[in-house]
C-alpha cells in the first residue's frame, strides 16, 4: 500500500536548517532523502526525485513510500545536502499509519451475561460484509433464566481483528414485583437500615399513596427533613425519599405597611403608600392607584408589604398597559356573518339595532335560511362613531330541521377553556360527542398563533403571548368548527 503524505508544514523547518548551512553564500540543494524510524546513514536513505535544484524554499508535493512501516505511530525523517556536500540537520515528522481499506466482517457471535471467550460464543450466520449495522437475527435465550440480563454481540473481520462488543440489557420472563414487607422513617439523621421508626402496613407491591402518622415528639420545633424508605420481600431496600417538614406553631406577624411603585424601585419604604384600611386582614385587597404620571405604553406595577418585625415581603409584579381614551363613542352600527368573514362593513347589517343604544344583552334575529344544516359559527361586531370596529364575538350553533321548520341550537358547551380569564396556561374540555381533529388559537388580528392536530388535547400554554383576547377554534373530523373566546391577562 502506498500512502500519500504532504510535507508542507515540515518544509518550514527544513528551510530554516538549509539556510543555516549555507552561511554567507547560498548553496544549491542537490539531494533530499528520507527514511522511516531507522537511519541507514547519510546518502543511503530514499532519495526524493522531482524537485528543482535551488537555494530557495522547496515544496515537495509527492508521495512517501510507507509500505514497510508498521501500522501505528511512526516517524519520517528528512534531510538535504547542498552543492558543497554539507547535510542539513535531520527533520522529523511523526505520523500514524492505519489500514484505510476496511476488511469484510466474516464472523459474528453473541453471548448472554458471561463471556465464554473469542470464537466460543454462539455463532450468528452472516454473509461477509463491510457493514452489519442493520443485522437482524433471532437469539436463542431458552437457556437463560427469568430475570434481568445483558446481551452481548461482537464481530471479527477477515484480518482476524475483533470489534468491541456491544451490549443490550433485556428482561426475560414475566417479572412479579415482590411485596413491600416493611416501611420505616426517620427525621434528619439516618440511624441505619432497619433501625428507623416502623410504619404499620399491609403487604403490598404499591404504596405510592400511603398516609401515616409520624411521631415527632422528640423533634424540636423548626424546619426538618423526614425520610422514608421500604424493603421488599427479597430484602431489597428502596431509595430513601425525603420530605421537608416544619414542626411547631409559626406565628405570622401583622402587616403594618404596604407600598407600590411602577417600573423603577425607589427603595424600601419610599414607594407609594397603600392605606392600612385596605390591606388589614384583607389578603384579596383591591385599591386604586395613581398612574397619572405614567406614560402611555406597557409598564409593570410592583407591590410589597412589611410586617411588625420590619421584614419585607417579596415584591409582586403585575404587567399593565396604559393608554389614553379621549371619550367613549356610541356604537352606531352592528353586523354579523356566519362562518366566513366577508370583511368589515360587508357583513349582514343588524337593522334592529338603534345607534347609541346599550348593546349589553342585545338580542336580534339572524337569518340562517341559506345556511346548511350542521355546526356553524355566528360572528358579530360593532362600529363606533369614529369608525373603530369592536372585537368580533363568536357563538357556535347547530342548525337542524324538525317537522319541516329549521331550528338553531346553541352549542356553547362544545368547548370549555378555563381559567378564563387566565395567565396563558389553560385546561381544555371538549364535549364527548365532538371527535377532535385540530385545535387552533387565533389572535384578534386573525393570526393563528397555535395549531395542533391530535385526537385529544387537555392543556395548552400560550403564556409567551401578549395579554389580550384570543379565539380557540376546534375542528372536528367532519370539518365542523367550534369557537370560544378566551382572555389572557
Amino acid at each position: 500500500m502506498r500512502a500519500g503524505m504532504k510535507i508542507l508544514c515540515a518544509l518550514g523547518v527544513m528551510v530554516v536548517n538549509f539556510i543555516a548551512l549555507t552561511n554567507a553564500t547560498a548553496q544549491n540543494i542537490t539531494r533530499i532523502e528520507y527514511f522511516i524510524n531507522s537511519d541507514p546513514g547519510f546518502g543511503n536513505a530514499i532519495q526524493l526525485i522531482g524537485f528543482p535544484v535551488s537555494s530557495g524554499n522547496l515544496t515537495y508535493p509527492g508521495n512517501f513510500d510507507i509500505t514497510n512501516a508498521e501500522r501505528g505511530i511512526n516517524t519520517i525523517f528528512i534531510r538535504a545536502k547542498n552543492s558543497n556536500g554539507k547535510w542539513s540537520i535531520t527533520n522529523a515528522i511523526p505520523f500514524i499509519k492505519t489500514n484505510t481499506i476496511l476488511s469484510d466482517i466474516t464472523k459474528a457471535e453473541y453471548f448472554v451475561d458471561d463471556d465464554p471467550g473469542f470464537n466460543l460464543a454462539i455463532d450468528i450466520p452472516i454473509n461477509p460484509s463491510i457493514n452489519l449495522s442493520v443485522l437482524i437475527f433471532t437469539a436463542n435465550v431458552n437457556f437463560v433464566p427469568n430475570g434481568i440480563h445483558t446481551f452481548y454481540i461482537r464481530a471479527k473481520d477477515r484480518d482476524g481483528k475483533w470489534s468491541l462488543k456491544n451490549s443490550i440489557p433485556f428482561i426475560i420472563g414475566n417479572l412479579t414485583l415482590p411485596d413491600i414487607a416493611l416501611v420505616e422513617y426517620f427525621v434528619d439523621s439516618d440511624p441505619g437500615f432497619g433501625k428507623a421508626q416502623n410504619v404499620s402496613i399491609a403487604g403490598s407491591a404499591n404504596l405510592n399513596k400511603m398516609i401515616f402518622p409520624a411521631n415527632l415528639d422528640t423533634v424540636a420545633d423548626g424546619v426538618h427533613t423526614l425520610y422514608i424508605r421500604g424493603i421488599d420481600s427479597f430484602g431489597k431496600w428502596s431509595t430513601t425519599e425525603s420530605i421537608p417538614i416544619v414542626k411547631g406553631n409559626i406565628n405570622l406577624n401583622n402587616i403594618v405597611l404596604a407600598e407600590y411603585f411602577v417600573d423603577n424601585d425607589p427603595g424600601f419604604g419610599s414607594g407609594s403608600l397603600i392605606p392600612v384600611s385596605v390591606y388589614a386582614k384583607n389578603p384579596g385587597m383591591q385599591f386604586l392607584t395613581d398612574v397619572s404620571s405614567v406614560s402611555n405604553g406597557i409598564h409593570t406595577f410592583f407591590i410589597r408589604g412589611k410586617d411588625s418585625q420590619g421584614k419585607w415581603s417579596i415584591v409582586n409584579s403585575i404587567p399593565f398597559v396604559k393608554e389614553s381614551v379621549s371619550s367613549l363613542q356610541n356604537i352606531v352600527g352592528m353586523e354579523y356573518y356566519i362562518d366566513t368573514d366577508p370583511g368589515f362593513a360587508k357583513a349582514s347589517p343588524i337593522t334592529s339595532f338603534i345607534p347609541g343604544a346599550d348593546v349589553t344583552g342585545f338580542v336580534f334575529n339572524a337569518d340562517v335560511a341559506d345556511t346548511g344544516t350542521g355546526n356553524h359559527n355566528l360572528f358579530i361586531r360593532g362600529v363606533d362613531a369614529n369608525g373603530v370596529w369592536s372585537l368580533t364575538n363568536v357563538i357556535s350553533f347547530t342548525k337542524s330541521f324538525g317537522a319541516g321548520v329549521p331550528e338553531i341550537y346553541a352549542i356553547d358547551n362544545a368547548i370549555k377553556v378555563y381559567p378564563n380569564p387566565g395567565d396563558g396556561y389553560y385546561r381544555i374540555v371538549i364535549a364527548d360527542n365532538i371527535k377532535l381533529l385540530k385545535l387552533e388559537i387565533i389572535d384578534v388580528l386573525g393570526k393563528i398563533i397555535f395549531s395542533e392536530t391530535k385526537s385529544s388535547i387537555t392543556h395548552v400554554d400560550i403564556s409567551s403571548q401578549k395579554n389580550g383576547v384570543y379565539f380557540f377554534r376546534v375542528v372536528d373530523r367532519a370539518n365542523n368548527c367550534y369557537y370560544t373566546k378566551v382572555i389572557k391577562e
